[in-house]
């Protein structure tokens, strides 16, 4: 535990609090600095962004594959669990490949404005969501198998209506997967770094300020204070997602 996350994070914490050669410290230039503030804006917007729309998106998914018995259910859960396998660079030069300045869905559709849409907003939303949709979808239905049918019946005896009984019995019942499945998502996104370096060359992201802190500019304090920062608030969002389940 100290070898692994603990002595990572006090490293982190002094290389950021340092100067380095510059006359501030590297988190004091994080916040100063408008450019990595933006950078940080837009990591936080895209992550809540793609953190909600995947919870939201893979609810009906989730709920079949934990409530329901079908023929090709095993097939559907394999299916979701195969982007979780790629890398982000091999998904990042797939949207490239599919919606780049030459790519396949502009050329055979023969339109103008799919064209360099890969490397906007909307493109980088959409490859992230092919990363988070599955694993909420693979969050959730873990947490919502666990949802016990005599709950249910048991309002259902009570005389609860159709309407009542899924406002005040089953979806307090699914809102601790529903965080669950936010928080998670919302982490990973935040860190999300492979895509990003390909992809969101016109949209800054502090994954990608961080790696080039790093190699290219060799500004190991502002660098430490990206990772910091972006750490701080990945472990929050899980603790307090985590604490609002239980």
């Amino acid at each position: 535990m100290a070898g692994g996350f603990v002595w990572p994070l006090a490293r982190l914490c002094v290389a950021a609090f340092s100067r380095g050669t510059e006359s501030h410290s590297g988190l004091y230039r994080l916040f100063a600095d408008s450019y990595a503030r933006r950078a940080l804006g837009h990591s936080l917007a895209l992550s809540l962004v793609v953190a909600l729309a995947s919870v939201a998106i893979c609810l009906p998914a989730a709920l079949s594959l934990a409530r329901g018995r079908f023929v090709g259910r095993a097939l559907l859960r394999g299916v979701f669990a195969i982007p979780l396998a790629l890398s982000g660079v091999v998904v990042g030069f797939l949207a490239v490949a599919m919606l780049g300045n030459a790519g396949a869905l502009p050329a055979l559709l023969h339109t103008e404005w799919l064209r360099g849409t890969a490397y906007g907003l909307g493109g980088l939303g959409i490859t992230y969501l092919y990363f988070e949709i599955p694993r909420a979808t693979l969050t959730m239905e873990a947490a919502l198998a666990t949802v016990e049918d005599g709950l249910l019946e048991a309002a259902r005896t009570l005389g609860a209506r159709p309407r009542q009984l899924v406002w005040l019995v089953f979806w307090p019942l699914c809102a601790p997967a529903l965080r669950a499945a936010f928080g998670v998502t919302f982490a990973a996104s935040l860190g999300s770094f492979g895509v990003a370096l390909i992809i969101a060359g016109r949209f800054p992201l502090l994954p990608v300020e961080l790696y080039r802190s790093f190699t290219g500019t060799l500004d190991e304090p502002l660098g430490a204070a990206m990772a910091l920062t972006l750490a701080l608030l990945a472990i929050a969002v899980l603790w307090v997602s985590g604490r609002r389940a239980r």
